[in-house]
């Protein structure tokens, strides 16, 4: 606790009773922490009020006020500006309307000499960024480097924290200030916006970070390099928000290494702040990422390295928490409780792989040798967090948070080479945790006891069969090696050596002469080939085929038909001409006219028809072949098995 804070506290400075002054170098940030301590701030005896608040009108500025101390405050002197503020301020605390000032940087340096800021506590906002618009703004650094020092009651914050630790900052401040909090979950963040923003460090900055103990609590202060791998899914958008999340959550200058094949493109779209305070690297993409990510990391000179493919959203909070608590390893995985979680090596082996990220201490990546080389995909993260966990017997924790693109890419599949090879590699770690294991599966599957008693008979069976396995593998790599051996020994002999060397010798002075070349070579080829054994068969097919085909087309068969219905006959007839003569349709139904009366019985005759989907015109067409018969006594039942087909 520093001195301020513990003068502040032994005296019970107490909101709304006090004069809280809220100062920035910035009007943006000046609005907004005037309108978050009055949204979210309440004094402690005092009941929940409904106003609406203003960026130019809360507790802490009021219109008359704020036009005063931004814009009119040189149009006075000191005296007749501290005289103005004062009425103004002891009218606000007898209403309840105020409970102290947002100042700017050019009032607050005119009051120095006054008494007025001795009434009360000063909260300081300083900032790293000045936005474009204000780059021309005046601020006399020497003078208020003096003030800063000299001034008792003050308190200095950060505007990252604004960006990140709004609610943190709520937190802290309603401790010292002895103040209610109200409506803590409805908090917004000050946006960031990097394309309007220019670097901005001022001499008196080194007091404000020297004296910031807020800041200092949430802020990182441990050095962090980030290696970032763009995959095609990631636009520049979300580059840029994930940069801004890194660039608003440490007090130090980051390492940024970016492996891409678009260095080119991020050189001219990126913000320029992003290169100017952070340490930016651009790297082409090798095939093996493992070997690529050991040269890289073994030249950084930072405590811890983060590797993310940026595929989820950017979680700074829990990263600076992360790596303060010194943990072994931690990793994002998909969800949306944005929880911490502290994992076993039971459940790292089973159901909880890094895939997105990985976070890790450098030392402890030296003391394992890095990451293996024989995996050359993303699935080396899963064999290092196995390693880094079993070499430390520490505990993983594993962060929940949300898509950071449009889709979920495909990472790999589960039965992956490098699955494999990481299985085979850590058999011996499985064996070990396997009663771990398997709870961990009880306790994911809902296993009764007797249930989970018979998977580890089955565990131990196939356990068993995989070392008669191994055992008749090495057996049969060791005659493999003997049956390798003998066929050496036999292409090594004297007689098979005299053997090569004739064949070697007759290739050379018995070659088969070419007949030429080109078309001409090709004609005699073709040629000798229709001469051979093979090409007199396929000519002997062909010429067949031909004549069997004139021989259909040439020849007229007569047709002998006998007609038992009909009295003359000429014996021989067409059988085109016949046909149509059958089925003449006007004939057929002038005969059965004609034979009608004399039938005495008409059935009926039931026609079934089951449907599924028909074409509609096959459909037509068999019913008008219903409705076309000549015959009266019918029915045409019509069976539909659901289709899908309103029609």
């Amino acid at each position: 606790m520093s001195r301020v804070q513990e003068v502040i506290l032994s005296s019970r400075m107490n909101l709304g009773e006090t004069p809280l002054f809220i100062v920035s170098e910035h009007d943006t940030s000046l609005t907004y922490f005037s309108l978050l301590l009055s949204n979210h701030l309440l004094p402690q005896h005092e009941g929940y009020r409904e106003r609406a608040l203003l960026p130019y009108d809360n507790f802490f500025t009021s219109p008359f006020l704020n036009h005063l101390l931004r814009h009119d405050w040189d149009k006075h002197t000191s005296a007749e500006l501290e005289s103005i503020i004062s009425l103004h301020l002891e009218e606000g605390f007898d209403t309840k309307r105020l409970y102290g000032l947002a100042l700017s940087i050019e009032s607050f340096q005119k009051l120095k000499d006054t008494e007025l800021l001795s009434r009360g506590l000063v909260l300081f906002i300083y900032s790293d960024f000045i936005s474009v618009i204000e780059i021309e703004r005046k601020v006399d650094s020497k003078d208020l480097l003096l003030q800063l020092e000299q001034h008792q009651s003050i308190l200095f914050c950060n505007n990252k924290l604004g960006h990140l630790y709004a609610k943190e900052v709520i937190h802290e401040l309603s401790l010292l200030l002895n103040a209610q909090r109200i409506d803590s979950e409805k908090i917004k963040l000050l946006d960031f916006n990097p394309s309007d923003c220019a670097p901005y460090h001022p001499s008196y900055h080194e007091v404000c970070r020297a004296k910031d103990t807020i800041s200092s609590k949430y802020l990182r202060k441990q050095s962090t390099s980030f290696i970032l791998c763009l995959d095609k899914e990631v636009n520049l958008p979300t580059l840029s928000n994930y940069l801004s999340s890194v660039l608003l959550s440490s007090n130090e200058k980051t390492n940024i290494i970016l492996i891409s094949e678009r260095g080119d493109i991020l050189r001219k779209e990126l913000p320029e702040i992003f290169f100017s305070e952070l340490n930016m690297q651009i790297h082409s993409t090798e095939p093996n990422l493992s070997a690529q990510f050991n040269i890289l990391i073994r030249e950084l000179p930072t405590e811890w390295i983060l590797i993310d493919h940026l595929y989820l959203q950017a979680e700074a909070t829990k990263w600076n928490a992360l790596i303060e608590s010194s943990s072994v390893t931690f990793f994002g995985k998909l969800g949306w409780e944005h929880e911490l979680t502290e994992i076993h090596l039971s459940e790292l082996l089973t159901n909880e792989n890094p895939e997105y990220n990985i976070g890790f201490k450098k030392s402890n990546f030296v003391e394992i040798e890095g990451f293996d080389e024989h995996i050359a995909d993303k699935r080396t993260y899963w064999d290092l967090a196995l390693r880094l966990v079993n070499r430390k017997q520490q505990e993983a924790w594993v962060y929940t948070t949300e898509l950071a693109i449009a889709k979920k890419p495909e990472l790999f599949p589960e039965e992956s080479i490098s699955n494999r090879y990481i299985i085979q590699k850590h058999e011996a770690l499985l064996q070990h945790c396997l009663n771990d294991v398997l709870l961990s599966i009880r306790k994911d599957s809902g296993l009764t006891h007797s249930e989970l008693k018979e998977m580890q008979h089955k565990v131990s069976s196939l356990n068993l069969l995989l070392m008669h396995s191994k055992d008749e593998l090495k057996s049969l790599h060791s005659l493999n090696l003997e049956l390798h051996h003998r066929i050496q020994y036999l292409e090594n002999n004297w007689y098979q050596k005299i053997i090569r060397k004739v064949r070697r010798i007759k290739k050379i002075f018995f070659k088969k002469k070419s007949p030429g070349t080109g078309t001409l070579k090709r004609i005699w080829l073709a040629f000798r080939f229709l001469l051979s054994k093979s090409g007199v068969g396929i000519l002997r097919k062909v010429f067949a085929n031909f004549l069997k085909h004139l021989f259909l087309l040439i020849e007229k068969r007569p047709v002998e038909i006998t007609y038992l219905d009909q009295r003359k006959s000429d014996g021989i007839h067409n059988y085109h001409n016949w046909i149509i003569n059958k089925l003449d349709k006007q004939k057929l139904k002038e005969a059965y006219q004609e034979e009608e009366p004399s039938i005495g019985i008409h059935p009926l005759i039931s026609i079934v028809m089951p449907v599924y989907n028909p074409p509609l015109r096959y459909l037509k067409e068999a019913l008008e072949s219903v409705l076309n018969q000549n015959y009266l006594n019918w029915q045409l039942c019509i069976a539909d098995d659901h289709s899908p087909n309103e029609r």
